[in-house]
């Protein structure tokens, strides 16, 4: 899982947003210091800009960190010496925020930062730091990661952008940019940075070299704010597993940084040495910003792993049933994992965050890892960390334990165990009992569950906000045009309700519509870009605006190939937009960009990031169809471009016991977006010559997506989207399944009924994860409205498929149409 949702989850229980804004009050800046200074404030930051300076592109900045309770003296130390020397400045708006930035799972790219500092030259950068070293004589933060840091302030400096600025990587995706001291411009995600001037070098040397540790390879696992996790050997050719900590940073709820869990950690593992419950400690390393905890290496597989593989229970043609192999494996590591607790149980220890990720199962049985929020005889290090769907709140940690013993019990029979959190009436289904709770007044029907999506999706939104419309992803926060675009932002919302025939709120539109110039209005992209959002505007009847955001974007392409962010999603939207608008000009640039595409996919040497429709063939393939619907005169060289595109989509995919899925990085996936779906999708709306000679291929790939687990709702990922490819293929007792399992995820908020997005940690509203994605899905019309929102091509009759699960079929929803307000 991405680090990043937990750091947007701390902001509210039940939606992600930024955290630490809201009604916490900003850190308090002496008026005087900027009086004379113009303000402006965007997501967590307040920026201050000296009178008649204009920011440089990039430059060396300054990053100044501190623990949240040094952070008030060291915003006034900066606000006073960037007064004195005229220096443009910014400084984390909260106190809250600056502890949400230290989090253990804050992006790093925010970690220990309180101020940043953008000097005008090499000289003045070395006149700040010794300023500020002198003047922060007491202040102590987390060293930041990347920069080039001081050996006794906490100060690091680093290169990179001083104005906002997207370029397209290697990969297609759209990154940070900034101008590099060479005048290039590079890649401006966190790269080591380039050596700093002399002038500076001088003042960051430490008086002596940091002594080696005993390593002589690693492998990174896993990196998050709090350390780094590494597959190591030792000099003397041991195999261990390199725990890091580093000093002020990973705080948990209770502002308990990483490096007193990591040595209740190392405490509690010597206690259990010897017992085989856990990793045997070898040693504990002390150097400069971090601390390290050596253990043995663990082999074997995380059971969350080995669930999510073999588990037959998730299987949308098989309903609960589960294989009497596998209901044999269940019974005997259900009893080795009680014993594994028990024996920990009278050493003393309760693991705390016990869950199915915790548990690694090896040749000799299961072992229990991660232990930082474990009780030793009662004490423990922290009481705010643990795993959403495992966690119980009580004040024994034992009870607390058994708690999460039974529900990772559980989870061995049904998957979805997690979700009676915010669904327990789901306990019977689930076999599986939950604490006390509220009741769920559960909608009797797909019309009724979604009417509640739609009211609660309404009622939240916020036209008043800046910097989104709708609650989503965490893509909103972490994108460019996040809050705007098709797949997380309005644009998608706004298409999925009018598929269902409702009119869109005019301040809704105006929202949408209000992209003020800079660098996001220059993104391109179907699903991400300003093409997809100018022609929503264009079908959502503002045709005017649709025009004004379509003549600022440069109507330069990206190098990408892709549905989401490459030419092909682009030509799609060119080609629409030129006949929605009468606009002979877009749309021959559509035409243009489509025989590119063309010529492109011809090309061996071209590849692609992944399988799927957002990056993959499958998704150029779609593009193309849909474009030689819309433009007669291509029809026939579109189609039989489809089917190459397709052609080498079906060689991404491997046989993986015995159905063709798509597996990158050895991972199954089958979703839409980045999965098998896609390709079975794409053949069930093709009319190209080869589709026949490939039916075989999409029966293989449609049996995967029947028989491997779906954990999620959503449409790009999860069961929404796997649910219309197979009821785009005649395959309705299935997709019905489907639409129920993906039905489970949708909960009561405070704030009306949403559907549980990405890692099932918080809800979505949006297209790609959300409540939006099941709006435009869910019944036997769904199909239809998710081509309509998604701009795929006609459906053609279902072919003919081998559909063994007859459930009842959902009713097709009858919601009000009529104009909507908030």
């Amino acid at each position: 899982m991405d680090d990043r949702y937990f750091y947007f989850a701390l902001a509210d229980p039940d939606f992600f947003d930024l955290p630490g804004t809201g009604d916490h009050p900003e850190l308090p800046v002496p008026a005087h210091l900027v009086a004379a200074f113009t303000r402006a404030a965007h997501g967590p930051w307040v920026a201050f800009l000296p009178p008649h300076q204009v920011l440089a592109d990039a430059g060396w900045k300054i990053h100044v960190s501190a623990v949240p309770e040094h952070a008030r003296h060291a915003v006034e130390v900066v606000a006073r010496v960037c007064a004195a020397e005229h220096v443009p400045w910014k400084m984390m708006r909260t106190e809250r925020l600056v502890q949400a930035s230290q989090h253990k799972y804050a992006p790093q790219s925010l970690s220990g930062k309180v101020c940043v500092l953008y000097p005008r030259s090499d000289d003045q950068t070395a006149l700040l730091i010794e300023r500020l070293a002198a003047d922060l004589t007491g202040v102590v933060g987390p060293r930041i990661t990347g920069d080039h840091s001081h050996p006794t302030a906490p100060l690091g400096v680093r290169w990179g952008a001083y104005k906002e600025h997207w370029l397209e990587a290697a990969d297609g995706r759209v990154v940070p940019g900034a101008q590099g001291p060479d005048g290039g411009v590079p890649d401006d995600r966190r790269r080591p940075a380039p050596n700093v001037p002399a002038v500076v070098a001088d003042l960051m040397r430490a008086e002596r070299e940091p002594q080696p540790l005993p390593v002589q390879a690693a492998r990174l696992v896993h990196r998050c704010n709090a350390g780094s996790v590494y597959d190591a050997q030792l000099t003397d050719g041991r195999r261990v597993a390199l725990k890091e900590a580093r000093r002020h940073a990973g705080l948990d709820g209770d502002g308990i940084d990483a490096v007193v869990r990591l040595r209740h950690e190392y405490a509690v593992l010597q206690r259990l040495s010897g017992s085989g419950v856990a990793p045997e400690p070898i040693d504990y390393w002390e150097v400069e910003a971090s601390e390290f905890l050596v253990m043995e290496w663990v082999d074997g597989e995380p059971m969350g792993q080995h669930i999510s593989r073999h588990h037959p229970g998730a299987r949308a043609d098989l309903g609960a049933d589960v294989s009497a192999d596998f209901a044999e494996w269940v019974a005997q590591i259900s009893v080795e994992l009680s014993e594994v607790v028990r024996r920990m149980r009278a050493l003393g220890v309760a693991h705390g965050d016990l869950h199915p990720g915790n548990v690694v199962l090896g040749p000799c049985g299961p072992t229990l890892v991660d232990f930082e929020a474990a009780s030793l005889d009662g004490t423990v290090a922290t009481r705010t960390i643990g795993t959403p769907g495992y966690v119980y709140e009580h004040a024994d940690p034992v009870a607390r334990d058994d708690f999460a013993l039974q529900r990772t019990l559980a989870t061995l029979k049904n998957v979805d165990v997690p979700l009676l959190d915010r669904r327990p009436d789901l306990a019977p289904i689930l076999g599986c009992p939950t604490v006390a709770a509220e009741p769920v007044d559960v909608p009797a029907t797909t019309a009724d569950l979604l009417e509640r999506l739609v009211e609660g999706l309404l009622g939240r939104a916020t036209p008043e906000r800046s910097d989104r419309l709708f609650s989503g992803g965490i893509e909103q926060f972490t994108t460019p045009l996040g809050a705007h675009n098709l797949l997380s932002g309005a644009a998608g919302v706004l298409l999925a309700l009018h598929s269902m025939g409702y009119e869109p709120d005019p301040r809704h539109l105006d929202w949408l519509a209000d992209l003020p110039e800079g660098p996001d209005t220059q993104v391109h992209g179907l699903a991400e870009g300003v093409e997809g959002v100018a022609l929503a505007l264009a079908l959502l009847g503002r045709p005017e605006q649709a025009e004004v955001l379509i003549d600022r974007l440069s109507p330069s392409l990206p190098r990408s190939l892709s549905w989401t962010r490459g030419r092909s999603g682009c030509a799609v939207a060119l080609v629409e937009l030129g006949i929605a608008l009468d606009r002979a000009d877009l749309l021959e640039r559509g035409v243009e960009a489509g025989d590119g595409v063309l010529r492109a996919i011809r090309d061996e040497a071209t590849t692609v990031a992944g399988p799927g429709l957002l990056e993959g063939w499958a998704g150029m393939a779609l593009a193309l169809m849909r474009i030689g619907e819309a433009v007669p005169s291509r029809t026939a060289s579109y189609e039989n471009g489809a089917g190459h595109a397709l052609r080498r989509e079906e060689r991404l995919l491997r046989t993986v016991d015995g159905h063709l899925v798509a597996a990158p990085g050895s991972r199954v996936r089958t979703g839409l977006g980045h999965g098998s779906a896609a390709f079975a999708l794409a053949l069930a709306l093709a009319h190209h010559r080869d589709r026949d000679a490939m039916a075989s291929l999409g029966d293989s790939v449609a049996a995967g997506l029947r028989t491997t687990p779906t954990p999620l709702a959503g449409l790009m990922d999860g069961a929404a989207g796997i649910a219309a490819t197979l009821r785009l293929r005649g395959e309705r007792g299935t997709a019905d399944l489907l639409d129920a399992r993906a039905g489970r995820y949708c909960t009561p908020t405070a704030r009306g009924w949403s559907t549980l997005g990405a890692a099932r940690l918080r809800c979505s509203d949006d297209l790609m994860t959300g409540a939006a994605g099941l709006i435009a899905t869910l019944g036997d019309s769904g199909a239809k409205r998710i081509a309509e929102v998604l701009r795929l091509p006609e459906a053609s009759p279902p072919t003919t498929a081998n559909d063994t699960c007859h459930a009842g079929s959902l009713a097709v929803p009858t919601l009000a149409r009529a104009q909507t307000g908030v």
